[in-house]
């Protein structure tokens, strides 16, 4: 038998109610936390508004019954039980496994061990009685659902088993509906077994599968009522004059909740998620609450499209639209709500419900459409076929309101059957697509989500701790992140930019020892009030992140490029940003600083965003090109002073021979040259125009000229002495290099700078014959190639833990070996490469003018996973050609032992 054709439509209405269920959901919490529960007159609805849980688990038993029912019922084989578990796992655990991290970061929740990491984002916290409703409370509901999800396909197959003998469909579906009463009562004796035994494990059990699986049971009802009416006339007709007054069901089940509320219970047990005893009014409410959410589905489920109040209610496109979002409203409410509270002035059970209540919707819809845009739909896709990926839905939250009216025209045209409505349809069918989400974009979105849940890891379990220093050793303790953070902080307060370490001393004067970009950054933190240490590492985190889409933008740049000159395979087409963005996620020379308070994962972000700046420009070039490339790389420049190589060493290249030597038709060849002229300048402008404010700034504050950093003296002071020309760190810095110099001193920092270049220099000259050993060493450290080991030891003096460190150095040797056969492919397929080179050689003379240490390699690390990435796409697509070759029937050269194959 051919598998089940039961139609897996989708049903507007359900979308609507599930909307429904979430907002009761967030009001009854939201009741009880300001204390409306208790004290108002609608106390007693806010405390049965609970009952969003059960029309969840009712909707749950529908959808995801309906296939295995409607197999059951034909008497078809079932779907793939595999792919069935992988589409749940993805529609439930990336999006939670995202709140839970947030939440664990920014609230009071706590996971205190590896124990509880493993319960919690397991979701299997219902079965430890200590943990139950810990955590994110409301979160006990998925592990619910979650067991019903594993369950399922197995209960598919032994209903399967005891129906074999059974032949007709009604009477199939009749013996299915015994099943679900069973299922239903097995839910009733489960919970008198808790009430009357109680067993060791508490009331936790109610929260189990068998606690709730009465109100599964009741969607699986709906759902085989619904597989035996289809295609049977007498059933179909029976069902579609019972559904035929939609509001009549409506008023039902609000009479029934009504009812509800109007039994006395007690408001205290069920806010609490877990009932104190067992009593008719406890029995009532279970039986009510299912009765309630069938009355509520059946006339959504059971019809071919709502009709009447059906459709008024449930089925308008804002209904559908906050159904897409439902669940991350509901997995975002809870901990908003003191937020809100804090934010209102309230206290805990005292408050505005109202106030409170519109606060904690909006703000939760508005972080559920986030979470929408880029994890929850990017991750849904990966469970659906690559020719049946949505590309629409981002257009359908994002797009206007001309463009959904102009694709609802188009339908209707189609719809009509008129050969030129069907041509109109499908000419807006093609620019849909051709508009929505590629899949390689999917892919990149999707990598995100694990480059960031990799960093935040790496952050939360080896950093979160690094800069826990002692008040007196702050200096000595946290060295740069120190000085970053306390910038930060300085500069949100309206202080400016002034020396953290001249503070630490009592002396206030104006500093300029980094680049802007980073401090900025982390000062926009500390204005909204994130200004602790950890706050400003996941503000670095968020930053790390953010460079690997800009890598899969750079790769999907370069893989087009690849494709129009010629090249196919993996490495020719736009996929290959998919691969770059898991070459950048991954490297630990990236990720390495990721967690910590340090520049370096701003100057990762700001070299791609650079590169893939001058690839758009070569690719077409222009004068908003130019002018975007050269403010790309003066951003770079205020994020790395040595980044402002950039400017000299790509963009004004590039602008100068991105125009062809050929001139075109009706123009001189002074044309072309006025125009690479007219670039460049474009270019230059740019940059100057970027870094101006700050280098404007520096030379109206300090004494002497200044322009990105006042740092350069004292980090060549640093690098020129005895032991690090003639000792054991040869090539590498020292503290007491500098000498007597007080960096704390109140001395103008110009003033200063060039006192200790003077300084280097003097040691410099009066060991002229060392220099260029040590020289070589600087890059040899910086490349791996002089006393690795040594080098990665001294990197965890800045906080890096001994195994990254040894991480980021054994995969240097690879990645740069991938970078080669990739800088040979671009080149061999006339492709620029510039822009992902340059950046080493800017490493390369910042380190012998200074010292060697690894995380001056940040400039160069992205570019560099970059490349690595288009080589390792290259190394496939040529195990993929030789596999092919080894499969063709033609004889290798070489071989004269057989005829030639014969060319027909």
């Amino acid at each position: 038998m051919p598998p089940s054709t039961a139609p897996a439509r989708h049903i507007r209405g359900i979308d609507g109610l599930r909307a429904l269920a979430a907002f009761a959901v967030v009001a009854h919490h939201v009741g009880f936390d300001t204390g409306a529960t208790f004290r108002s007159s609608a106390g007693a609805v806010l405390a049965r508004l609970d009952i969003g849980v059960p029309i969840f688990f009712a909707i749950s038993g529908y959808l995801l019954g309906r296939p295995f029912v409607s197999a059951l019922v034909e008497g078809t084989p079932f779907a793939s039980f595999r792919s069935f578990w992988w589409r749940r796992f993805v529609r439930i655990y990336p999006t939670y496994w995202f709140v839970l991290t947030v939440l664990a970061l920014t609230t009071g929740l706590t996971i205190a061990s590896l124990y509880q990491f493993v319960v919690f984002y397991g979701l299997l916290q219902i079965y430890d009685p200590d943990l139950a409703l810990k955590g994110m409370v409301q979160a006990w509901t998925l592990c619910t659902e979650v067991s019903f999800y594993a369950v399922l396909p197995l209960m598919a197959l032994g209903a399967r088993r005891l129906l074999r003998r059974v032949e007709h469909p009604a009477a199939r579906a009749r013996a299915l509906l015994a099943g679900c009463a069973g299922l239903y009562l097995l839910g009733l004796v489960w919970r008198l077994f808790i009430f009357t035994a109680d067993p060791s494990w508490g009331r936790a059990g109610l929260l189990w599968l068998p606690g709730q699986i009465d109100y599964f049971a009741l969607g699986l009802a709906v759902a085989t009522v619904g597989a035996a009416a289809r295609g049977r006339a007498s059933w179909q007709e029976r069902v579609e004059r019972a559904v035929a007054r939609p509001g009549v069901w409506f008023l039902a089940a609000l009479a029934a909740f009504a009812l509800v509320c109007s039994l006395g219970l007690t408001r205290t047990v069920q806010a609490a998620g877990v009932p104190l005893g067992l009593d008719a009014g406890e029995l009532a409410r279970q039986f009510l609450y299912g009765l309630v959410a069938v009355l509520l589905l059946v006339p959504l489920a059971l019809t071919r499209r709502p009709v009447g109040s059906a459709r008024v209610v449930f089925s308008t496109r804002g209904a559908a639209y906050l159904g897409l979002l439902s669940y991350g409203v509901y997995l975002w409410h809870k901990d908003l709500i003191p937020k809100a509270q804090l934010w209102a002035g309230d206290e805990l059970f005292q408050g505005d419900f109202w106030q409170i209540f519109t606060i904690v919707c909006l703000a939760a819809t508005f972080l559920a459409w986030l979470t929408y845009l880029f994890v929850e739909h990017p991750t849904l896709q990966l469970s659906r076929p690559a020719d049946g990926r949505d590309r629409t839905a981002w257009s359908r939250l994002v797009g206007t309101a001309g463009e959904a009216r102009a694709r609802m025209a188009a339908a209707g045209a189609a719809a009509a059957g008129s050969v030129a409505g069907r041509a109109r349809g499908a000419r807006a069918d093609a620019e849909r697509r051709r508009r929505g989400l590629s899949p390689w974009w999917l892919a990149i979105g999707a990598v995100t989500v694990g480059a960031f849940l990799l960093r935040l890891a790496y952050f939360w379990f080896a950093q979160r701790n690094a800069y826990a220093c002692p008040p007196d050793q702050l200096l000595g303790c946290a060295g740069d992140g120190y000085v970053y953070h306390t910038s930060a902080n300085l500069l949100a307060d309206g202080r400016g930019f002034i020396s953290p370490l001249g503070l630490l001393a009592g002396n206030v004067f104006p500093s300029a020892d980094h680049p802007p970009f980073y401090i900025v950054y982390l000062a926009a933190f500390s204005k909204i009030g994130l200004d602790s240490y950890r706050w400003h590492q996941f503000a670095t985190v968020v930053l790390g992140t953010v460079s690997v889409p800009v890598a899969g933008a750079v790769g999907v740049l370069l893989g087009r490029t690849l494709r129009e000159r010629g090249l196919g395979g993996l490495a020719g087409s736009p996929w290959l940003g998919a691969v770059t963005a898991v070459a950048v996620a991954v490297s630990p020379a990236v990720w390495l600083n990721d967690g910590l308070l340090l520049s370096e994962s701003t100057v990762v972000l700001t070299v791609l965003v650079a590169a893939w700046a001058a690839l758009a420009f070569w690719r077409r070039p222009g004068a908003r090109r130019a002018a975007l490339m050269g403010a790309a790389c003066g951003l770079a420049a205020l994020a790395r002073a040595e980044a402002a190589l950039l400017v000299p060493l790509v963009a004004l290249p590039l602008a100068l021979v991105a125009v062809r030597n050929r001139p075109a038709p009706g123009r001189s060849a002074i044309d072309a040259v006025r125009r690479r002229l007219a670039l460049a300048g474009w270019a230059l402008l740019a940059s100057l125009v970027v870094v101006a404010p700050w280098v404007a700034r520096n030379l109206t504050t300090f004494d002497k000229p200044t322009g990105l950093s006042t740092g350069l003296g004292v980090t060549m002071a640093y690098a020129n002495c005895e032991r690090t020309y003639y000792g054991d760190l040869v090539g590498f810095w020292w503290y007491d290099c500098k000498g007597d110099v007080d960096l704390q001193a109140d001395v103008d920092q110009s003033v200063l700078d060039a006192r200790l270049r003077s300084q280097a220099l003097d040691y410099v000259r009066d060991h002229r014959g060392r220099v260029p050993a040590v020289v070589a060493a600087r890059a040899g450290r910086v490349w791996g190639l002089y006393h690795p080991n040594q080098v990665a030891y001294l990197e965890t003096f800045e906080g890096r833990p001994l195994w990254a460190a040894r991480a980021s150095l054994l995969t240097l040797y690879p990645i740069v070996a991938l970078a080669a056969v990739a800088a040979v492919l671009l080149r061999r397929h006339r492709t620029v490469v510039l822009p992902l080179v340059a950046p080493a050689l800017v490493v390369t003379a910042a380190v012998m003018l200074t010292f060697g240490q690894p995380r001056y390699r940040a400039t160069a690390d992205g570019a560099l996973a970059v490349l690595a990435g288009i080589g390792v796409a290259r190394v496939v697509d040529a195990v993929r050609e030789w596999r092919s070759a080894r499969r063709s029937p033609e004889v290798r050269p070489g071989r004269s032992d057989r005829r030639p194959a014969t060319v027909p």
